[in-house]
């Protein structure tokens, strides 16, 4: 019995082709949950049986062997091609389109080709002639049947990867890699086929194979075709609810997902290259300033086919390795539910600040005014008596003091209403509300009012329960000022330290000793009523005042939580 096998040089080419293959595909394997990654590791398999099938054809000297090793190692290109196509499909997203049925149509010129292969030696269909001792055949046929449909796949595959290589920037390598893998290995196809001696002695096939096996590792491995993680990152881009745009250092959009296209309603391509001032109005300041770094968000209102939405815009740096600023990335997320839900919640404060403020009120009312129509009936009546009596002069004395007590309650009844009016309205503020009172102020007692406040400060400074009660403090010691102290002008200063702000109503009045202040409750200064509100808002209150010096009444208060308090 004669040798077998014998060796070749040319046998290292093929051996080091197929132990990269065979890498490749176990790590394609290992990833087959992601798209395409599974058809991939299939066309690869087919890809190391032709290796081991044509090293196998190389050392072998037996010529039945020879025979057999021949027809069986172009068993294996056509499935190979095909599953290829598979992947190309799945990996560009057009994975729907592999129905059982597709599937069946599409691997059945590969079965029926191997048919055709295995009994050649009875029809010569596939090869009209074949010379072992040369390596080469003359194609039959049904071969170069074979040969247009594997390159008729060839050509849908390039089409679905032109068709990514436009539609997608971020898979313009990896599918500019695979198209110049696909063109150099049915290159090598066509040559072996036409039987071109480019390469004496040497299978063009094989360097072709490593080169293309090169060049999809290149695009597997360096730009993260198969990698769940960075697969991840992307279906978590495309899937979240926020809009996201990057930009280019113009402020003009590079890239966008799915939200960020629903949001502005128009397609991807239209979006690309466009400034994003004429894609979103009213956010020319977040461009503005060159270099800047993170921006404080921004909210805008946009109206569409589902009415007015209300979007919060936040602009941040996007930064290479080295440290340099290479664009932007622009975040909208819709507000508009949360805008809705805060001011439904604010409306719901603000009544149940007027229900308490009512039953203040009610509670002052009695204490009051009840008191003195209490006191005006009994002395009426005493009145009446010293009449009949015919004791006028007591009557006089008791009349003096009855319209004495009338006036006061007359001017209480005065000032409780000019309190009460001041932001009365639907849309109360505490600002509107306290610029309002002061102006009425003055012109109902003509005394000279002033207002300073910190540069920008927000109006929504307190929440509505806390901005009520702290705006009937206000009026209290404004009242205080003119009524004990004999004011000619009065200042409220605001100041902001920290998560709280600082009140300071000061008068040029008379003033008097802080060790003689009445302390009960109950007394004309009304002490006991302004440190009840404050503490009911988890502020503090603190007097300040000297005889012939004035006074100060300092509030401290919390302010919202969302209040800038850098100014």
């Amino acid at each position: 019995m004669g040798q077998l096998s014998s060796y070749t040089p040319y046998l290292w080419p093929v051996l080091l082709s197929l132990g990269f293959l065979i890498a490749v595909d176990v790590y394609s394997w290992r990833r087959r949950q992601v798209p395409g990654a599974r058809w991939f590791a299939i066309a690869l398999a087919f890809g190391i049986l032709w290796a081991v099938c044509d090293g196998l054809f190389l050392i072998a000297t037996n010529p039945a062997a020879r025979e057999l090793l021949f027809h069986i190692r172009y068993l294996w290109p056509l499935p190979m091609l095909t599953a290829n196509l598979c992947f190309m499909l799945e990996y560009a997203g057009l994975g729907r389109w592999l129905t059982w049925k597709m599937l069946i149509l599409l691997f059945a010129p590969s079965v029926i080709s191997g048919l055709f292969i295995l009994s050649n030696p009875v029809h010569h269909l596939f090869w009209a002639y074949t010379s072992l001792s040369a390596s080469y055949a003359i194609s039959g046929p049904v071969g170069w049947a074979t040969l247009v449909i594997g390159y008729l796949m060839g050509f849908v595959g390039f089409a679905v990867f032109i068709w990514l290589f436009i539609r997608s920037p971020r898979h313009r390598w990896p599918a500019a890699l695979c198209l110049l893998a696909q063109v150099i290995i049915r290159s090598a196809f066509l040559i072996d086929l036409l039987n071109i001696d480019v390469l004496p002695g040497v299978d063009v096939t094989i360097p072709a194979f490593t080169v293309t096996t090169g060049l999809y590792a290149l695009a597997l491995f360096g730009f993260n075709m198969l990698d769940p993680i960075h697969l991840g990152r992307t279906t978590v881009l495309e899937q979240m609810r926020e809009g996201m745009l990057v930009l280019d250092g113009d402020c003009r959009v590079m890239d966008s997902n799915r939200a960020a296209q629903s949001i502005l309603n128009q397609a991807e391509a239209s979006i690309k290259g466009r400034p994003i001032q004429a894609l979103l109005p009213g956010c020319e300041a977040l461009c503005a300033g060159e270099g800047a770094g993170e921006t404080a968000p921004l909210e805008i209102s946009m109206t569409g086919s589902h009415g007015e939405r209300f979007y919060s815009l936040h602009l941040s740096p996007l930064d290479d390795q080295p440290g340099h600023t290479i664009g932007q990335l622009l975040l909208i997320e819709d507000v508009t539910e949360a805008r809705r839900a805060r001011l439904q919640l604010l409306e719901q404060q603000r009544a149940l600040a007027t229900l308490q403020e009512r039953n203040r009120l009610a509670g002052e009312l009695h204490d009051n005014a009840g008191q003195v129509l209490a006191y005006v009936s009994l002395q009426t009546q005493a009145i009446q008596k010293y009449i009949q009596e015919g004791n006028t002069t007591q009557a006089e004395i008791q009349l003096d003091r009855l319209a004495g007590v009338a006036q006061q309650g007359h001017q209480d009844l005065r000032e409780d209403i000019l309190n009460l009016k001041a932001g009365s309205g639907a849309s109360w503020s505490f600002l509107a509300a306290l610029v309002q009172h002061l102006d009425a102020y003055r012109e109902h007692y003509g005394i000279r009012t002033s207002l300073q406040l910190p540069d920008g400060l927000a109006d929504e400074l307190f929440e509505p329960e806390e901005g009520v009660q702290l705006l009937r403090v206000i009026q209290e010691a404004l009242t205080n000022a003119h009524r004990h102290g004999g004011a000619h002008q009065v200042s409220v200063r605001f100041e902001l330290q920290d998560s709280r702000a600082q009140i300071v109503v000061a008068d040029d009045g008379c003033g008097f000793e802080i060790g003689e202040m009445p302390g009960a409750p109950g007394d004309h200064f009304g002490l006991a009523f302004m440190h009840d509100r404050m503490q009911q808002i988890g502020g503090s209150l603190q007097v300040i005042s000297q005889p012939g010096a004035g006074t100060q009444v300092i509030l401290i208060a919390p302010v919202l939580r969302n209040e800038p308090l850098s100014r």
